[in-house]
Parts: C-alpha cells; sequence; structure tokens
C-alpha cells in the first residue's frame, strides 16, 4: 500500500483495547476452522469498523468463500469466484497485506469489477501463509469511503490475525497428516502379524506333535525351546493384531450381561496350562456379584493377558487372587498376585506403547511388552480406568474399574 494510505497510530487506549480483544481471541481454544472464522471476523469488523469480513481460500485463480460477516445479500460459504474478480487479487500479486481507503479515487481500482458491481469503497487484506504458500486471505471492506486511511497499527493487527489462521491451519494439516499416516502404518502393521502368525501356528503344532514321539532329552529341549519361542511369538501378533485393530476403530464392543465367573473361569482356563507348569493356583472371590456388564471376548482377552502377566512374575507354588467388588454402580475386577512386584520407576510407562517395559519373569520367561497397553486400549473402550498397584518382592495388583455391575 502507497505510503501516502497510512496514518498515524491512533491513541493508545484505542490500542490497547484493540489488543486484549484480539489476545483473548488468539488465546482461546477452537473446536474447528470455522469457529476461529468467525471470530476473527467478528473481532475484525469491530476494530476496522468495516462491515463485512472475509475468510478465503485461493486455489489457482478460484477464490472460495470460507467464512464471512456481512449485511450484504448474496454472499455464502462455498462460493467462488475467479481470483481476477476480487479485491483479494492485489493481496495475491503484491504478497504482503494491501489496504485502499477510497477505492473509488484510485484510477486503476475503479475498474475493478467488485467496485463497479457493488462500490465496496474501503479495503484491507492479509495474505494467509500456510507451510509458506499463500492459502487463502483475511479481508474486510465497506461501502463507505475510510477517510482516515488505515494506521500501521491496523496492518499489525490484521497481519496477526492471518498468522495466527495460518499457524491454526497448519496444526490441522499436520494432525490429520498424522492420523492418516498412523491408519496406514496400523493397517500395515495388521497385515505383517497377521502373515507372521498363521506359520508360527504350524511350527508351535509341530513341535507339539514331535513332543509326544520323542525320547531323546537333547532333542526334546530344543523341541520346547521351539515351541515355547513360537507361542511367545503368537502371544505377540495375536496382540499386535487387536492393538492395530483397536487403532484403525475396526473393533466396536459388544456391551452385554455376563456371568462373572463364567467369564473369570473360561478366561482363567485359557492359561491355566501356565499356571499349572509353576503350581500356581487361582483363587477367585466374587463378593456375590454374578453378571457384569462388558464385550465377553475382548473382556477374557484383557484378563489371559493380565494372568499371562501374573504367572509370569509369580513364583513357583504362589497363589494368585481374582476379587470382584462393587461400588456406588461401578465394579472393580483386581487380578492379584505375590510375585516379584514392578520396580516404580516404571510404573508409569505400564499402559505406553512403544516404552519398552517387559522384564523377565521369576523363571525368566521373556514377554512381550504389547499385553498391557492392549488391557489399557480394552478397559478405556468399556469406558473404564486401569490402576495398579505394586511393591518389589511383594507383589502387583491391577484393578479394572468398570461402569457396569450386576
Amino acid at each position: 500500500m502507497p505510503e501516502a494510505l497510512r496514518i498515524k497510530d491512533g491513541t493508545n487506549d484505542s490500542k490497547v483495547n484493540e489488543l486484549k480483544l484480539l489476545h483473548k481471541a488468539v488465546t482461546k481454544n477452537y473446536n474447528s476452522e470455522l469457529d476461529l472464522f468467525r471470530e476473527y471476523l467478528s473481532i475484525g469488523c469491530k476494530i476496522f469498523s468495516l462491515e463485512t469480513g472475509i475468510v478465503s481460500r485461493i486455489e489457482g485463480n478460484t477464490y472460495t468463500i470460507l467464512a464471512f460477516s456481512s449485511p450484504l445479500e448474496g454472499l455464502s460459504v462455498g462460493q467462488t469466484f475467479a481470483l481476477e474478480d476480487t479485491y483479494c487479487r492485489e493481496v495475491f500479486n503484491a504478497n504482503r497485506t494491501v489496504a485502499f481507503p477510497n477505492i473509488g479515487a484510485d484510477k486503476r481500482m475503479c475498474q475493478h469489477p467488485v467496485y463497479v458491481n457493488m462500490k465496496l469503497e474501503s479495503y484491507v487484506s492479509s495474505p494467509v501463509f500456510v507451510n509458506e504458500r499463500i492459502y487463502g486471505t483475511i479481508n474486510f471492506t465497506d461501502r463507505k469511503i475510510r477517510n482516515e486511511g488505515f494506521s500501521n497499527h491496523e496492518f499489525d493487527l490484521i497481519e496477526i490475525m492471518s498468522n495466527t489462521i495460518g499457524r491454526f491451519i497448519e496444526s490441522h494439516q499436520y494432525k490429520d497428516s498424522l492420523i492418516e499416516t498412523n491408519e496406514k502404518l496400523n493397517q500395515l502393521v495388521g497385515i505383517v502379524a497377521h502373515d507372521i502368525k498363521n506359520p508360527l501356528g504350524n511350527i508351535s503344532s509341530i513341535s507339539e506333535m514331535l513332543l509326544e514321539d520323542v525320547d531323546d532329552e537333547d532333542t526334546r529341549k530344543y523341541l520346547n525351546m521351539i515351541n515355547n519361542i513360537s507361542n511367545y511369538s503368537i502371544e505377540m501378533m495375536e496382540n499386535i493384531l487387536s492393538s492395530s485393530a483397536l487403532n484403525c476403530g475396526k473393533i466396536t464392543l459388544n456391551i452385554q450381561e455376563c456371568s462373572t465367573e463364567k467369564l473369570i473361569t473360561d478366561s482363567w482356563q485359557t492359561i491355566d496350562h501356565m499356571a499349572n507348569a509353576k503350581n500356581i493356583q487361582h483363587i477367585v472371590n466374587l463378593n456375590g456379584i454374578d453378571t457384569i456388564n462388558v464385550d465377553p471376548n475382548r473382556m477374557k482377552q484383557t484378563l489371559c493377558n493380565l494372568y499371562s502377566n501374573a504367572i509370569k512374575f509369580s513364583y513357583r507354588g504362589s497363589k494368585i487372587q481374582t476379587v470382584v467388588a462393587c461400588k456406588n454402580g461401578a465394579t472393580t475386577v483386581s487380578v492379584v498376585d505375590s510375585g516379584q512386584g514392578i520396580p516404580r520407576e516404571k510404573i508409569g510407562d505400564l499402559f505406553k506403547h512403544g516404552t519398552h517395559t517387559s522384564t523377565s519373569g521369576t523363571e525368566g520367561e521373556a514377554g512381550t511388552g504389547y499385553g498391557l497397553p492392549l488391557v489399557a486400549q480394552i478397559v478405556h473402550l468399556h469406558g473404564g480406568k486401569i490402576e495398579v498397584e505394586s511393591e518389589e518382592k511383594k507383589g502387583t495388583t491391577f484393578h479394572l474399574h468398570l461402569n457396569g455391575g450386576g
């Protein structure tokens, strides 16, 4: 904008009030781009005393209205124009903030289609940059001549608006990109895990068959090693598949009233071979709670992971308890062991993906590191929360706090 069109800044009081108004908008949390656009347009119309405000998107030679605040008829969100037929072509060509306080007095601009058709006399606009390229504009205009011109302070204000809008759009694009990348990664992980799981199952089955017919001690030792490693890998693949499905939103819960005793018994029977190998007993205390409202398949998966974890860290000949309690309509299922416990510094990371917290069990058993994060995902999907209490050399208790009870 020619320097002749700029004027000296206004009073300090007015500038302070305008900055307060803009600061309030900048620091506010917005649920969507449209909410941000509307707030800035409302504030801009007040600050600049101009009747119409528009946030636009410029793609090639197409100008699209993303949001507007105006008494003028005929404007709508999504409406498109040729860029050449808008005042914003001046901003796009100049690549900077542009203002005209009296367009009718400008020999070139008074021939512009907008002026000819609508007689919009005053105009100020700033480009919105996203990733260092012009994304669009935020602009304000009026049918009245602005005799006082536009001040440097007003230039600063509209550029704060355009910069903030640009950063907001960038952050949302980055977030959307991360979500898309994460979804693709989860899909790829799921495909790979599924393809690996089947041959691992075959290896496990074959090794078990051979163990039934082999007497040689060394051969049995290596077959047991193959069987243990394949079973460990299958467990890891199953947890990866479930976690990937949850992250991709492919799993929805089928909440129903379940027998508490049957759910616990079925879950324990799935892994009781592990407990038998260490001579570990299972004690159940239902406290009269006969039913529980959960997805039976997912909750069985949750309990199996917790039982497997408890057995791994329990000493030979010890006991594992499952205790069910109900308070204020909420049910808590607790899995209690008296094993080696968890170091205090590791408790905070137990349920985080990508954090290696797995350690060897009391008899050298390996862990996948995927079980507990999956447990937390399933519990949260139920609208509940998981809590852990542990003391080294004394044992660990996992509490599943669920909303449904009987």
